[in-house]
């Protein structure tokens, strides 16, 4: 920024919000939180960094406290509830599950809460980009091996890429994972339906995982993401004209066109740069390379199970998520 940003950045109210506008419609606001002023003849720039306006809803605006839920409820409503003095909405974007009273606890912030909640099922939670609001959304919308068969929220040519460029990030081929609940949890094998589903995750626990819901998004979580895949870098133009996509969101799915061959990748980072009178962005996209055969789909009692916590409800789940309309 120029150095006139220096003394309004200081004066007025304290922490101050600024809106960025990189094009029509391409809007971020942001709680300054450190500005440094570099003096250089023949003048000098100041420099700020900043969060997104939802953490306000965090430390250090918030402090932390011990959370216990009384009585049953969900786990959307024990994310909104723990918002209610901070305003802070919370757009829940992934099927609900109930939690049993006296089942939740949690030290820590009110957006700590959310996060918490997510967690349980690997979800995100994704700020809005000038909104007071917080997005929970399932970390595969759709699973790896159903990409193909679905509308992409974008597609990108190989004539847009300026550069390209990969890390192997590979994981066992898991097809089945057990998942238990504490207390008054939930018990379940997850698995790929077609698979035997014996090349088991090592298994999971988590006082949240209370339903076969819930249960069923964490193995989700958990088997999306096995098997061999890469970690892979696009640099592409902002383009924000009517029918552009601007810049790329988190969980969009992304279909690239070579000449070759035709691919599919779910964005996980994206970072914008100005230069040159020129806006370009970076996007990290989890691509894929061998498939688990199999999708994931309803409950049934699984013997094994019967052996290991007699107490608790158990079911197995063969996954098969939903497919989604195109956005």
């Amino acid at each position: 920024c120029p150095e006139s940003a220096y003394a309004k950045l200081g004066a007025g109210e304290q922490p101050p919000v600024v809106r960025v506008t990189l094009a029509a419609g391409q809007v971020w606001d942001f709680v300054i939180e450190a500005v440094t002023r570099q003096r250089a003849f023949p003048g000098s720039r100041v420099a700020i960094t900043g969060r997104s306006i939802t953490c306000a809803a965090a430390a250090p605006y918030q402090p932390e406290q011990a959370w216990r839920i009384e009585g049953d409820t969900t786990a959307a409503q024990i994310a909104a509830a723990a918002n209610i003095y901070t305003m802070l909405e919370v757009a829940w974007a992934l099927q609900d599950w109930p939690v049993p009273d006296q089942v939740f606890s949690h030290t820590g912030t009110p957006l700590g809460v959310v996060k918490r909640v997510a967690d349980a099922v690997e979800a995100l939670v994704q700020s809005d980009r000038s909104a007071y609001l917080v997005n929970v959304l399932p970390r595969y919308p759709v699973l790896p091996n159903e990409w193909a068969v679905v509308a992409p929220d974008v597609e990108v040519a190989m004539g847009a890429i300026a550069s390209e460029g990969f890390d192997r990030r590979s994981q066992p081929e898991y097809d089945g994972v057990y998942l238990f609940g504490q207390r008054e949890g939930a018990a379940a094998l997850v698995k790929l339906s077609g698979t035997s589903g014996a090349n088991l995750h090592p298994s999971i626990t988590d006082e949240l995982l209370t339903d076969d819901a819930a249960c069923a998004l964490r193995g989700a979580a958990v088997l999306g993401r096995s098997g061999e895949q890469q970690d892979h870098s696009l640099r592409l133009p902002v383009l924000s004209g009517v029918g552009q996509p601007g810049v790329f969101d988190l969980n969009w799915l992304v279909r690239i066109v070579e000449p070759a061959e035709t691919w599919y990748g779910i964005v996980r980072r994206v970072q914008v740069e100005f230069s040159m009178a020129a806006l370009s962005q970076s996007v990290g996209l989890e691509r894929h390379t061998k498939l688990i055969a199999g999708t994931v789909a309803p409950p049934a009692l699984p013997p094994s199970l019967l052996l290991l916590q007699s107490e608790l409800r158990q079911i197995v789940i063969e996954i098969d998520l939903p497919t989604r309309a195109a956005r």
